[in-house]
């Protein structure tokens, strides 16, 4: 089997509730690879560009947010409770509900394989989960990989 990989950043704001260090508001720039394989067809594994039209979307919808999760709802998030009153004001939404219990790395990987997933089933790219992997860097040394295999 071959394998490709391509790298995204993007930048993100997010906290972990309850923890005494990051549950403070912080922000990362992060690095993320969408690593895949499969046969070849015509040489490659997939064309680059088509990674990219089923990968950017999902990336781009959380670069220049704060990631809320589902326990910083739970705990009713002061962040997430002034953008909900902006909201009422039409001020665009800054924020994305991202259905994990904490924005976590790993969370944050797991949630990325599966929508990528999803985008591969939708675009008929069935290929491309024979094996897929996704990596989240949240700085140069600190990281984590999410695949099911």
């Amino acid at each position: 089997m071959h394998y490709i990989s391509k790298k995204y950043s993007i930048c993100c704001a997010h906290r972990l509730e309850g923890h005494p260090k990051c549950g403070r508001l912080h922000g990362h720039n992060y690095e993320i690879e969408v690593k895949t394989g499969g046969l070849l067809t015509n040489g490659m594994v997939i064309d680059y560009e088509k990674l990219d039209r089923l990968v950017k979307p999902i990336i781009d919808e959380l670069d220049h947010r704060y990631l809320v999760s589902l326990d910083n709802i739970a705990a009713d998030d002061p962040y997430y409770l002034v953008n909900l009153e902006r909201r009422t004001a039409n001020v665009p939404d800054d924020m994305f509900l991202l259905e994990v219990q904490q924005s976590t790395a790993e969370l944050i990987a797991s949630w990325l394989y599966d929508q990528v997933q999803m985008a591969c089933i939708q675009g008929g790219y069935l290929g491309l989960l024979m094996y897929m992997e996704v990596m989240v860097c949240e700085t140069p040394k600190v990281m984590a990989k999410y695949n099911k295999f």
